[in-house]
């Protein structure tokens, strides 16, 4: 998956440009944090079905219509966790 081409589902790829104003630092674990990063989230984003794994903050700040829990083995985050090494 490339920055900023079509994903399969029909969706952009976010570029690292708008993941890093986004999710600056990976900083800590709380639920507050995961409610200021999702908040910094661009909008076409935030309106998106998003797969997490099972960390309680992701359940408190996204809605429930659009959230999804997955174990990483489904392989349903590993776009993100590639993400999350390049910003690194």
């Amino acid at each position: 998956m490339l920055a900023g081409r079509p994903h399969r589902c029909g969706c952009e790829s976010p570029s690292p440009r708008t993941l890093a104003k986004s999710w600056p630092t990976l900083g800590d674990r709380t639920e507050a944090t995961a409610r200021q990063r999702w908040n910094r989230l661009p909008t076409r984003y935030r309106e998106a079905q998003v797969y997490t794994d099972s960390w309680e903050p992701y359940a408190a700040v996204m809605p429930v219509n659009q959230h999804r829990r997955c174990r990483k083995s489904a392989g349903r985050t590993v776009h993100v966790e590639r993400w999350n090494n390049t910003l690194r």
